[in-house]
């Protein structure tokens, strides 16, 4: 398997996941569309074992990136969907960025707000709000973990203008929190941004591909800290600084290419503010196994107050080689396995 690794902004460090004293988790639900259309009881399997762990594993939030469905107007499919994303209601805060599967190329998106509504989340404390007036299609939510406070924008796959607008204002009225994006698509296989553009995805007029969404709403906004995304079918990721010179990672995962439309990945996100890292994992609940090479496995550098000196870091490079990378540079992880 062809890798890549490129000096950019950030230490990337491969470990396993501990379990230390304020750690907190983050799990990630990538494009489950086979699993409502042919497998619902992986993708029960995935929400129950959530739902079950959330308090030993401390899991303050689940995000899922969309391709909720494989049809947009298959009514078993969202009954399925609906019936998987309920065992985390009044368990775990969770956010959705719908995806390109998720409503029509006429931007029929009236089966994702029937049964992912405003209303479904509205009585949650952590619910921020929601746009357009009426849709779930881009919205927000705020919680906090281990002294820190959060903020997580799900955008619809392919955001148009308005939606980058409303996304930008959320971000300065939450200034003060650290904060994370959930879009559909974003970074391709090499992790370029620009997946494709709206004219070649069939989302209309007045979206914006993935570079507009970096440079119009991720760089000006320097408490953007996380991106994370779906759709193209393998593991990438890539890290850029912001305007004010702070890392952003970007981080693609996307399991359905596998067998039974991803045989149940997720993503789990260890969050250890005292050790300035994030541990990345990737488990199957239902097969009860995790993905263990390098681009599945791995921790980045999380670095959410000042930075103490002296700052070097060990890196693991494709050859097993171990390195020094001063700081301000970083080993990014790319890995080609499949296509849209």
């Amino acid at each position: 398997m062809r890798k890549s690794f490129i000096l950019i902004a950030i230490i990337l460090l491969f470990s396993t996941v501990s379990a230390e004293q304020g750690d907190f988790t983050i799990v990630v639900l990538p494009d489950t569309q086979k699993y409502s259309r042919d497998f619902p009881e992986i993708f029960n399997s995935q929400t129950e074992w959530i739902a079950e762990n959330a308090e030993s594993m401390n899991i303050v939030f689940v995000s899922h990136l969309g391709d909720i469905v494989d049809d947009y107007d298959s009514v078993e499919q969202w009954q399925n969907a609906g019936t998987s994303m309920g065992f985390l209601d009044g368990k775990v805060a969770y956010g959705i960025a719908p995806g390109n599967h998720d409503f029509s190329r006429e931007g029929d998106i009236s089966n994702f707000n029937f049964y992912f509504p405003p209303s479904r989340f509205n009585s949650h404390s952590w619910y921020g709000g929601n746009f357009p007036f009426g849709s779930n299609e881009n919205s927000f939510q705020l919680f906090s973990a281990s002294g820190l406070d959060f903020i997580v924008l799900h955008l619809r796959y392919c955001p148009g203008k308005a939606a980058l607008q409303w996304a930008n204002q959320v971000l300065r009225t939450h200034s003060d929190r650290l904060a994370i994006i959930s879009t559909h698509a974003y970074l391709g296989l090499n992790g370029e941004r620009e997946v494709h553009s709206y004219k070649e995805s069939g989302c209309g007029t007045g979206s914006n591909n993935t570079e507009y969404i970096w440079d119009e709403l991720i760089y000006p906004n320097e408490n953007v800290f996380l991106v994370l995304c779906g759709h193209v079918h393998g593991e990438a990721g890539r890290v850029d600084p912001n305007i004010a010179g702070k890392p952003v990672l970007q981080v693609l995962s996307d399991y359905q290419s596998l067998e039974n439309g991803g045989n149940g990945f997720l993503r789990i996100m260890r969050f250890s503010p005292t050790q300035r890292k994030i541990s990345v994992q990737t488990y199957s609940p239902s097969l009860n196994q995790f993905e263990l090479d390098n681009d599945s496995q791995f921790s980045l550098e999380f670095s959410p107050g000042p930075k103490p000196e002296p700052n070097p870091f060990p890196v693991e490079l494709a050859a097993g080689i171990a390195a020094i990378a001063a700081a301000g540079f970083a080993a990014a992880f790319l890995k080609k396995t499949g296509k849209i």
